[in-house]
């Protein structure tokens, strides 16, 4: 036996004890294996595939009117079991303030968030789409701040005896707020109101009126104001709604209109000129193109519907003749939506 013989012999019976021996040749190309169920694939492309066609999970969602909310939410409107759905869901927790509830069903959930006026709701929700893949989760904290309608109405007469004056003061607005019937679950309504108040006062700079905030921060208060009441169909809200997306150049609703007719006019014809109504204008190019379509008087028409006057009154704004019947009743008497 020749040296060469004796080292092939050594090699070979290495090889036995640690792998099995494979026919000389290149190498075969990897496999890529499933961590999920074992199978094997040529190549990470043709993994991915599957890993995406038979152990994908998706996110679950809650929606809300056909939305998914934020992950923590306000709901100031009450809303109707069939406007709650839930996809993508195996499991789900549900916590009202503070405590957690027994194994509730999707119409159970939806019965519940429909009922409550005043909680705190926090949904955990859970898509076990494999056995041994990891779930997905996703949670919700849901705060139901759902007054009554006859509360709101107090609130909107509430504002009407404080604010509706010839130039509001911060203290006006201090003690309305702490007025009783602003208190309780309709105080983030009131809130808003009092919050649209400050934003006028704060970019007027008018003297006597106990402004200590710079100009700047208008827009912080009239978007605090906006976001919040939006929500509520009302009289009162839709013109001030419109008062602010007005302020800010926004004529992209036309379609909603605030039921002053005045201001809906110069939103309508602003948004012609503008791509979809939401390119804003300059202060100077609005009140040109308003002068052009609307006669001498629609630059004194915008500085009307954009502050209050100290010669006619805040009950002008939305309270005079161009409002709508429920205005002229005092924008309170109308059914919340």
């Amino acid at each position: 036996m020749g040296v060469a013989s004796y080292l092939e012999d050594d090699l070979t019976r290495f090889l036995e004890a640690t792998q099995t021996l494979s026919v000389f040749g290149p190498p075969s190309p990897p496999r890529h294996h499933c961590p999920f169920c074992g199978k094997s694939f040529e190549d990470r492309r043709r993994l991915s595939q599957h890993l995406f066609s038979s152990h994908h999970g998706d996110r679950p969602v809650l929606l809300i009117a056909g939305r998914e909310p934020d992950q923590t939410s306000t709901i100031r409107q009450r809303l109707h079991t069939d406007q709650f759905a839930i996809e993508n869901c195996s499991a789900m927790r549900v916590r009202v303030n503070g405590v957690w509830q027994k194994d509730m069903a999707l119409h159970a959930v939806a019965l519940r968030l429909s009922q409550e006026r005043d909680a705190v709701v926090e949904l955990e929700l859970v898509n076990r789409f494999d056995e041994v893949a990891t779930p997905v989760y996703q949670s919700y904290r849901l705060m139901l701040r759902i007054p009554e309608k006859t509360s709101i109405d107090a609130v909107d007469h509430a504002f009407i005896e404080y604010l509706a004056t010839g130039m509001p003061r911060m203290e006006q607005i201090a003690a309305f707020l702490q007025d009783s019937r602003c208190t309780g679950v309709v105080s983030d309504y009131a809130d808003a109101l009092g919050s649209y108040v400050r934003g006028l006062l704060v970019k007027d700079q008018a003297i006597g009126t106990g402004v200590t905030l710079r100009p700047a921060e208008a827009d912080e208060l009239y978007g605090a104001a906006l976001e919040a009441l939006k929500g509520f169909h009302r009289p009162l809200t839709s013109v001030i709604c419109g008062l602010i997306r007005f302020a800010f150049n926004d004529f992209g609703f036309t379609d909603w209109p605030s039921g002053f007719r005045r201001l809906d006019r110069c939103n309508a014809i602003a948004s012609r000129y503008t791509s979809c109504g939401r390119q804003r204008l300059c202060g100077w190019d609005q009140t040109r193109l308003l002068s052009s379509r609307c006669g001498s008087s629609a630059q004194h028409t915008r500085s009307e519907i954009g502050r209050p006057s100290t010669s006619t009154g805040w009950r002008d704004k939305g309270y005079g003749d161009e409002g709508t019947q429920a205005q002229r009743n005092g924008l309170g008497c109308c059914p919340s939506g």
